[in-house]
């Protein structure tokens, strides 16, 4: 059974990506209930890691996050603790794309 006192608790309070879409180029803050050790991950959608990262004992995370060789397409954003994980889709853009 699950202690009482982590019956709805997540780590993860909030992960933010912007912008999104993007060219490859982003932004990522993630805010946690405490210190925890958290790693990033960003797949394409057959599974290979674009980026990955580790921090150690942190609270917030304020990152830019550069993606150079991925193309066109949607990626998908894993944050990661030890007790609680979070996904976000992201949508990378051709570098020329203008936007409507």
């Amino acid at each position: 059974a699950t202690p009482a006192t982590e019956i709805g608790y997540r780590a993860i309070e909030s992960v933010e990506v912007s912008p999104n879409p993007s060219t490859g180029e982003f932004e990522l803050k993630v805010k946690l209930a405490k210190k925890y050790n958290v790693s990033v991950v960003v797949y394409d959608l057959i599974g290979i890691a674009h980026f990955e990262n580790n921090w150690q004992q942190i609270q917030e995370l304020n990152e830019q996050i550069s993606l150079p060789l991925a193309s066109s397409g949607i990626y998908l954003l894993r944050v990661i603790t030890d007790t609680d994980a979070r996904d976000i889709r992201i949508i990378v853009t051709s570098k020329n794309y203008q936007g409507q």
